[in-house]
């Protein structure tokens, strides 16, 4: 089984990316195009931008609000900056914690 291994080979193998069109100015000669997968995305990311830049999304169906008590309560919460170094990787991220909450995890 291989890319490209012929109509005898035990099996076929081909990436979805090229399968459906993901990458247009790319196929390999090895790859058939089944559906065009990557024109639907590109037509939805366009019609996306061009209601957020023309402000008819999101509309009130799309979203959710808070109430004033829990916007309060939320804002009331200290927030603590933790700097992560994995291999291979860095991150920074936040966690909120409550300050008692944040002394028990210090002990």
């Amino acid at each position: 089984m291989n890319l490209g291994s012929g109509p005898h080979a035990h099996g076929q193998l081909l990436i979805y990316h090229d399968m459906f069109g993901l990458y247009p100015r790319f196929k390999p000669r090895t790859a058939k195009v089944f559906a065009n997968a990557g024109e639907v995305i590109l037509n939805g990311l366009t019609q996306y931008v061009n209601e957020v830049s023309g402000k008819s999304f999101p509309q009130k169906e799309n979203f959710f609000t808070m109430k004033d008590e829990e916007y309060k309560e939320l804002m009331g919460i200290p927030l603590v900056c933790c700097w992560s170094r994995l291999p291979q990787k860095e991150s920074v991220y936040l966690v909120s914690a409550r300050s008692q909450e944040l002394d028990a995890l210090n002990d």
